[in-house]
């Protein structure tokens, strides 16, 4: 999806941002979510809920396999803090 954000909205992205969207709120990977968390606040969606998910992940002991993933996840719940690292400015 962060490779999409630049291409005329249609409906195949509509649906898979939808998707994405519903998806997302069963990820228990604290990376995936971050992924997740990231593309679509790059669309405007509203990412709250997923930081807050996310936040609960971590605290319940997620393990942080590596510093990539680290970065990633403190990206995710920086968002809306911030500029968007992956956002392409028009």
């Amino acid at each position: 999806m962060l490779a999409l954000q630049d291409e005329p909205r249609n409906d195949t992205i509509e649906k898979s941002l939808c998707w994405l969207a519903q998806r997302a709120m069963t990820i228990e990977s604290a990376s995936s979510l971050a992924w997740a968390i990231l593309s679509l606040y790059t669309y405007q969606r509203s990412v709250q809920q997923l930081q807050n998910r996310l936040a609960v992940i971590l605290g319940n002991g997620a393990f942080m396999s590596n510093s990539a993933t680290l970065a990633t996840v403190l990206l995710a719940l920086r968002c809306g803090e911030m500029m968007h690292p992956f956002m392409v400015l028009r």
